[in-house]
């Protein structure tokens, strides 16, 4: 099964570390051997894991980006906010499923 979990905002914070962590292990511990996948808003290598499970850019992480300036992350944030709400209406009303980016 593909589990991702999104919006984790940093592995570096403890906290938030502590909380993914316990996330994982329930994961682990309800199903059998799940594909599981983070997402982030931090910078990642593309290689990066957390305890084992690969982590990569979310779609918003553009759009919130500290090298991006205030236009291109106006620009990103709504090309985002297009693309998920046709991604959506696309696949409740025609079964069509557009590709989601991976980054």
């Amino acid at each position: 099964m593909k589990i991702v979990i999104s919006h984790v905002y940093s592995s570096h914070n403890n906290g938030d570390a502590a909380i993914l962590s316990a996330q994982i292990g329930g994961l682990k511990e309800v199903f059998v051997n799940p594909d599981l996948h983070i997402f982030t808003i931090d910078k990642v290598r593309s290689d990066f894991t957390f305890e084992g499970v690969p982590v990569c850019n979310a779609l918003m992480y553009g759009s919130v980006s500290s090298e991006n300036g205030k236009l291109k992350k106006l620009v990103l944030a709504i090309v985002m906010m297009v693309y998920t709400a046709s991604w959506a209406y696309l696949s409740r009303t025609g079964s069509i499923l557009m590709p989601l980016p991976r980054g």
